[in-house]
């Protein structure tokens, strides 16, 4: 999956509100009824969750990303928010789309990182699901 910003990001990291180092980051599977069409005006978990996924092997408020690392690119010019891929076993939990937000006590203080469209709705009915995000799950710079 590529991912892309929620432009509020810029904010959140410009206020202190995420740390990419120091805290967990989460991965959120959202229903194909969630609006990204809208993603600029989401700046919080609370903003999204009411499009949560629900279904066994998957848990309310998402699941940590494995081994995270926040670092610079020198060959791209960029800084970039990597992980593992994040692996759900027996995922029962119908989704089409993935946020990214770091954890912060409460939906309404938890700041949003990113997301990604899988372009189609996947209803994974217990199989194992991995989840790997191309380029890293946050780029800040260059594009091409």
């Amino acid at each position: 999956m590529i991912s892309r910003p929620y432009p509020q990001v810029f904010a959140h990291l410009g206020l202190a509100r995420v740390s990419l180092e120091l805290f967990a980051v989460n991965a959120l599977l959202l229903t194909d009824a969630y609006p990204a069409a809208d993603a600029d005006e989401h700046a919080w978990y609370a903003d999204i969750e009411a499009y949560e996924s629900a279904g066994p092997g998957y848990v309310h408020g998402g699941l940590a990303l494995p081994n995270t690392a926040f670092g610079y690119d020198d060959d791209l010019g960029r800084a970039v928010l990597s992980s593992d891929p994040l692996v759900i076993d027996d995922a029962g939990a119908p989704f089409r789309y993935v946020a990214v937000y770091q954890p912060a006590g409460t939906p309404a203080d938890s700041p949003l990182i990113a997301y990604a469209d899988t372009v189609q709705d996947n209803d994974p009915a217990g199989d194992t699901i991995t989840l790997i995000f191309a380029g890293g799950v946050l780029r800040l710079g260059p594009t091409a």
